[in-house]
């Protein structure tokens, strides 16, 4: 077994990339990288046990030479007995039509393709070929345009159904396993295209880079997986507090982060969370910046009635200790869903607490005069500010809590006569907490509308 064969098989296993009796199938595009994936995959299926097909995307960008390609591969696999599949694509189209870039518009379309002929052959995983130093141009072709910690990451072994068996080898290693095998392969002329960056990155830049240290690539790769790590467990405590700050309107509304408790977090973790609403709200990543993120934090400790205009048709606005970010037509007083507030009597004692959640609230029965209700603001309205049981007008409440005017009537209150006994998602009125003599308590729940459902 070649020394390269070896050290894939190693990958694959530490990885737990392929198992037994699983159907893999090889993405080929004919040229080295893929070629030599091809051959090793097939030196290896008895080993591991597991059954190899292919599939060939022909892109249609450069004419003869890809049609070319697409005969290669055809001949390749049917020398070796292995089935295939190829879809004939017009990426030139798409990405005038979508506004995207050649590369953009392929990857997009190689992938969906992908997807696609897995369905169709009842396949497992699909097998791609990028190696070492794929790794080390995306880390590079990231760290120079501006990425976060995850474009820094770069790729990972196995991603859902997606393995990647070379990553441990150099493409100076894949070279001598394919001059030692004696592999024929196809060349791709627009690989010395240095209008194209990841060229100029390949060609170049590394070359350069090669020249301080050797092992270069190696290192890089491995600056890429400590980051991996560290961009895991950061992501996992973001997780944590998008939990306890966000919540949602639906699985396609806005979402609503409480800037209260959001502000006091780390800023790193403050924009992972940024970044994950960003995501959810607009489907993609194109278009949106650092810059947006960072805007969209400050714009959290600004005063309410702020707002910010966001790529991708998505609105920022800053309302009293609430952020919404969402699409425009949804914060402009488009149509939303009203939540449902339901009431609950339990018995209560000081020694059991309760949960402080902004969307369930724990009150004092016995305090309650006429009746809980749940409506808008009414003149006449007075809510209790401080533990001395002093009462405002809400409409002054509403003047210094900063709520934005064109919002005032809409907020869902809970009322017991004419004292606001909570701002539903917002102040609990202190004369109707919770004490130390309290014996029944109402807890009430609220469901759908801005929390979480």
């Amino acid at each position: 077994m070649h020394k390269l064969v070896s050290r894939v098989l190693d990958h694959i296993i530490n990885n737990d990339l392929i198992r037994r009796d699983e159907r893999v199938m090889a993405g080929i595009s004919g040229g080295i990288d893929s070629v030599c994936l091809f051959y090793v995959l097939l030196e290896l299926k008895e080993v591991l046990s597991f059954d190899l097909c292919a599939v060939h995307v022909e892109h249609g960008i450069r004419g003869e030479s890809s049609r070319r390609d697409e005969r290669f591969v055809r001949a390749l696999c049917e020398k070796e007995h292995v089935s295939l599949r190829v879809f004939n694509e017009n990426v030139p189209e798409l990405a005038r039509k979508q506004g995207l870039s050649l590369e953009e518009a392929a990857r997009l379309i190689r992938y969906r393709d992908f997807d696609t002929a897995l369905t169709e052959a009842g396949a497992d995983k699909i097998a791609v070929a990028h190696h070492m130093n794929d790794q080390a141009e995306t880390f590079l072709f990231n760290l120079i345009r501006g990425s976060s910690l995850r474009g820094l990451s770069g790729m990972s072994p196995l991603r859902g159904k997606i393995i990647r068996p070379l990553l441990n080898c150099a493409r100076s290693e894949i070279e001598e396993y394919a001059a030692c095998m004696g592999l024929e392969y196809v060349t791709d002329e627009s690989n010395r295209d240095e209008s194209y960056s990841r060229n100029r990155i390949r060609n170049s830049v590394i070359p350069q880079l090669e020249r301080v240290s050797a092992r270069t690539v190696f290192h890089i790769t491995k600056a890429g997986d400590f980051i991996r790590e560290a961009d895991e467990y950061l992501q996992s405590q973001a997780d944590e507090l998008y939990t306890e700050c966000v919540t949602k309107a639906g699985r396609k509304g806005p979402c609503v982060i409480d800037t209260e408790s959001f502000n006091t977090a780390p800023h790193i973790l403050k924009g992972y969370v940024v970044r994950r609403i960003l995501k959810e709200q607009s489907g993609r990543w194109k278009d949106i910046s650092s810059v947006n993120i960072d805007d969209i934090i400050g714009l959290c400790e600004k005063q309410s009635g702020k707002r910010i205009e966001l790529p991708c048709g998505l609105l920022a606005l800053k309302t009293g200790d609430r952020l919404k970010l969402g699409k425009k037509e949804d914060l402009r007083g488009g149509p939303s869903e009203r939540p449902r507030v339901e009431f609950e009597l339990a018995d209560y004692g000081a020694h059991m607490g309760f949960p402080e959640k902004n969307y369930t609230k724990w009150i004092d029965y016995d305090k309650i005069k006429n009746g809980l209700c749940v409506r808008t603001r009414r003149e006449g309205d007075r809510i209790t500010i401080d533990s001395e049981l002093h009462r405002q007008a809400f409409k002054k409440y509403l003047i210094n809590e900063k709520i934005p005017v064109n919002e005032r009537d809409s907020l869902l209150l809970v009322a017991d006569g004419s004292d606001i006994v909570w701002v539903i998602g917002g102040r609990l009125s202190e004369g109707y907490k919770l004490g130390p003599s309290s014996e029944r308590a109402v807890i009430i729940n609220v469901i759908g509308g801005l929390n979480n459902e």
